[in-house]
């Protein structure tokens, strides 16, 4: 699985997820600022990604995700890729 195919799967789980258009997601999206990510989306996000690409993401990790590409950078790193 290389970078695109993780971005183009975590795009799929934050528009469904958030509830946003998923033409508006791209690698500098800011969680907060652009997409409106808050406490409550943080918990369902967190385990939808969890789900999906079979990792586990601390709450610590989680905390300093600010923008897409952290979230793809992450999971690349978690699954070794």
């Amino acid at each position: 699985m290389d970078q695109i195919d993780i971005f183009n799967k975590v795009k799929h789980i934050i528009a469904r997820e958030l509830n946003k258009d998923k033409q508006l997601i791209n690698m500098d999206v800011s969680l907060k600022g652009d997409l409106n990510f808050d406490s409550i989306d943080h918990p369902l996000l967190m385990a939808a990604l969890e789900k999906r690409f079979a990792v586990q993401i601390s709450d610590e990790e989680s905390d300093k995700l600010t923008i897409v590409a952290e979230i793809v950078e992450l999971i690349e790193k978690k699954k070794g890729c």
